[in-house]
């Protein structure tokens, strides 16, 4: 019969601590009901002051989350990030994690923030790179038509 101070702690009844837990201690299998309540309590309180400051945060910034993984996207761009635009899909290197590529579609996102439905950089990127071929693109007609005005008017 196993003691009653140490239980094998259930996922599903103690899903975050348990979780918690194994991290910080490794794959032991049983805890006591207390600790465990106690690692609730505790995470529980780290979550609300990280919401907390992650409020204070906002206040502080008044850009959306939009406007701020833009200006990500913009920054990244500018030191290299790579996008392989291919139809109505795209995909973009992650710049956190070598080999990994995110597909981006439709304005949704493989990545681990827009599969949470948040706005997120790689979406940004694509969006900004389809916007500045679509600007040299027509740069490129104008300045055609501009040099065939030119010839025509030497004529």
């Amino acid at each position: 019969m196993q003691d009653q101070s140490t239980t094998p702690v259930a996922p599903t009844v103690y899903a975050l601590g348990y979780a918690l837990r194994n991290a910080l201690l490794g794959d032991a299998t049983t805890c006591d009901a207390a600790g465990a309540l106690t690692l609730l309590v505790m995470t529980r309180a780290a979550l609300t002051l990280g919401s907390a400051r992650r409020r204070a945060a906002l206040k502080r910034d008044p850009r959306t989350p939009r406007m701020r993984a833009a200006d990500k996207a913009r920054a990244l761009l500018s030191t290299g990030a790579y996008v392989l635009l291919d139809g109505p899909a795209a995909l973009v290197q992650s710049t956190s994690r070598a080999g990994v590529v995110h597909r981006v579609e439709a304005r949704r996102c493989t990545c681990e923030v827009g599969q949470l439905g948040r706005p997120c950089w790689h979406v940004e990127a694509v969006a900004q790179e389809r916007t500045a071929r679509a600007a040299r693109r027509v740069f490129r007609v104008a300045s055609t038509l501009a040099a065939l005005r030119a010839r025509q008017l030497a004529a």
